[in-house]
């Protein structure tokens, strides 16, 4: 049972990474969340269903985007597996968030928190290395 635990805490996280890598991108260009489905930002096109899973498609596609292969960021898959990580480690350390005992709410709080670490740090390091508009 433990191992199931296990995968479904990784994948949570991975998937969570991959939302943060949207809101990496976005909050600082001021789109938020008007464009619903994901874009390549070297031309624009939407990225299908397929070509979005969290770390393998990143490998698949061999860094570029299926349409126009631009060069995707190493970036993406770093904040996908730094998010499982941080999704596994507060699992260990806290019994995050499927634990034999309920969760208090400090802890809920403390692991929404401790999480959105990732992409603060992300928006922060692209903006010292880019620029406030992104590099735009």
């Amino acid at each position: 049972m433990e191992i199931f635990i296990l995968a479904y805490v990784i994948i949570f996280g991975l998937l969570l990474g991959s939302f943060f890598n949207v809101v990496i991108y976005r909050i600082p260009r001021k789109q938020f969340f008007r464009n619903r489905r994901s874009i390549c930002p070297h031309c624009g096109s939407r990225i299908r269903f397929y070509d979005n899973v969290p770390v393998v498609s990143f490998f698949i596609l061999n860094r570029r985007c299926r349409d126009c292969r631009g060069v995707i960021s190493w970036q993406y898959p770093m904040v996908e597996l730094l998010t499982a990580l941080m999704a596994l480690l507060l699992y260990r350390l806290q019994d995050w968030p499927f634990g034999e005992e309920a969760m208090q709410a400090g802890q809920i709080i403390r692991s929404i928190l401790i999480l959105t670490a990732v992409p603060a740090l992300f928006i922060i390091i692209n903006f010292f290395r880019k620029g406030a508009d992104g590099g735009k």
